[in-house]
């Protein structure tokens, strides 16, 4: 018989603090007569659940450091493609 782990996020626990959150939601599955179960992590509302309703939502971070660190890999292996091969014919 196949068993998963399913990942669930509850997202209206108004608690002071991420304690009584996750006694809260223990308490709920408890309750909902769940057996095999555990809270792994808990962790403020995001950003989009708490944008109003019709906002748009943009991405404001900065881009990745890996991305420009990937870019110029490729640019050095490049480079030295092609300087091996003209020291090749040459």
């Amino acid at each position: 018989m196949p068993q998963y782990d399913v990942e669930v996020r509850i997202s209206d626990v108004n608690e002071p603090d991420a304690l009584a959150a996750r006694l809260f939601v223990e308490e709920r599955l408890r309750a909902a007569g769940f057996k095999d179960w555990r809270v792994v992590a808990v962790s403020p509302k995001s950003r989009a659940a708490t944008l109003p309703a019709g906002a748009e939502l943009r991405w404001q971070g900065r881009r990745s450091g890996t991305y420009v660190g990937s870019a110029l890999l490729v640019a050095a292996v490049l480079a030295w493609v092609l300087w091996f091969l003209w020291v090749l014919t040459g």
